[in-house]
């Protein structure tokens, strides 16, 4: 018995422990759940290492009810010079059949999108990644949360 709980208590904390936590972030949740264009999602930071290499992951809570498969974003990454580099992304909340993307409790559902994997920033100073809808109306319902992080890749 008192292996057992020994063992229990070592798995929750491998499990804890995985749980990655977000170098830079941000949330925004559009109120009444709905997204415009002029609320965009905006992700400073400061870069002191250039040798950290990151992954850029969105997180999007949606209700059960969002009226399409994908969600249209334009993101915009603002170098420390004030270079700009920006692309339009489809980001698929369901597949060709309906089904919802990641995980859904109650009346929502939430998915979780690698937008960029091993990112580097090559210049130290202030850096901004700027997420903006693009779809082709200004107000998109059934978006109840959205989260920009920039975590450490762990990989090795």
């Amino acid at each position: 018995m008192r292996s057992s709980l020994a063992f229990l208590a070592f798995l929750v904390l491998i499990l804890i422990g995985c749980d990655r936590k977000a170098a830079f972030d941000v949330r925004v949740s559009p109120q009444a759940g709905i997204w415009t264009y002029n609320d965009d999602l905006v992700l400073n930071f400061e870069i002191v290492d250039t040798s950290i290499i990151y992954d850029l992951t969105l997180s999007v809570e949606h209700s059960r009810d969002y009226p399409w498969e994908n969600l249209y974003v334009e993101i915009e990454n603002i170098f420390p010079d004030g270079d700009t580099l920006s692309r339009p992304l489809s980001l698929e909340l369901a597949d060709k059949r309906g089904k919802w993307q990641g995980e859904c409790s109650g009346s929502t559902c939430e998915a979780i999108i690698d937008l960029q994997k091993s990112v580097f920033f090559p210049k130290k100073g202030s850096y901004q990644i700027r997420l903006k809808q693009h779809m082709r109306q200004d107000s998109i319902p059934g978006l109840v949360d959205l989260h920009l992080g920039l975590y450490l890749n762990e990989t090795k």
